[in-house]
C-alpha cells in the first residue's frame, strides 16, 4: 500500500489513455525519485504548454501561434485537403505520406450512441475552404470503424456537389485500427490507394 499522496499521482496517471496501472506506477515512482528542481521544471513546462498551445484558426491542428506550421508552410500541396478526426492523426499521417497535403481536423467522429452529432464537429467551414483555397481533391481520412465510416459518408454527402475530386483513404490499415498504430509504409500505401467517392 502506497502513501496516499503517491497513490493519488498513480491514480492520475492511470486515468491517462494508453497507460495501465503498472505503467502509471512506474512513472509516479520515477517522478518521486527525480530532484525537486527537475520536477518543478517539468510541472512549469506542462503549465506553459497548456497556456500556449491552441487550435489553428484555419484547420484545427495544434498551434503555438494563430496558424499551425502546416497552414503557414508554402511548400505544402495546397490543392489537396485531407480531413482527419483528431490533430494527433496529422502527426501519424505525416510520417507516412509524401504528398504533404493541407489538413482539416474534425475534433472527433459522428457517434449517435455517445451523443456526438454533426454540430459537435468542425464540419461547417469545409465547403468554404474548398472554394476559398481552390482545393482540387479532398481526401477523407477518418478511421475504418463504424463511426469513422459514417462520418466519411456524411462529409461526402455534404460536399459531393462541389467541383472537387473526393477520395477515401485506402485501407491497408486493418479495420478499427487507429493511424497512430500503423507504420509509415502502410500509411503511404493507404494514400497511394485512395478510393474515389464521386
Amino acid at each position: 500500500m502506497y502513501p496516499k499522496k503517491l497513490q493519488k499521482i498513480i491514480d492520475w496517471f492511470s486515468s491517462f489513455p494508453g497507460l495501465g496501472a503498472r505503467s502509471a506506477e512506474r512513472i509516479a515512482l520515477y517522478i518521486l525519485n527525480m530532484p525537486i528542481e527537475k520536477v518543478r521544471k517539468f510541472s512549469n513546462e506542462l503549465i506553459e504548454m497548456k497556456k500556449s498551445i491552441r487550435r489553428c484558426e484555419i484547420c484545427g491542428n495544434y498551434a503555438q501561434e494563430t496558424l499551425c506550421e502546416i497552414c503557414r508552410d508554402n511548400e505544402r500541396n495546397r490543392e489537396i485537403l485531407c480531413i482527419v478526426e483528431e490533430a494527433k492523426d496529422i502527426f501519424s499521417l505525416e510520417k507516412g505520406t509524401r504528398i504533404k497535403p493541407l489538413y482539416h481536423v474534425l475534433g472527433g467522429k459522428l457517434s449517435p450512441v455517445n451523443g456526438i452529432t454533426p454540430e459537435d464537429l468542425n464540419l461547417k467551414n469545409i465547403s468554404e475552404r474548398i472554394t476559398k483555397e481552390k482545393i482540387k481533391e479532398v481526401i477523407i481520412a477518418t478511421s475504418s470503424d463504424m463511426e469513422g465510416e459514417a462520418t466519411a459518408q456524411y462529409i461526402f454527402e455534404t460536399i459531393k456537389n462541389q467541383p472537387v475530386k473526393i477520395t477515401r483513404i485506402g485501407f491497408g490499415i486493418p479495420y478499427g485500427t487507429s493511424f497512430e498504430l500503423a507504420n509509415p509504409a502502410t500509411i503511404e500505401k493507404s494514400f497511394e490507394n485512395r478510393i474515389p467517392l464521386a
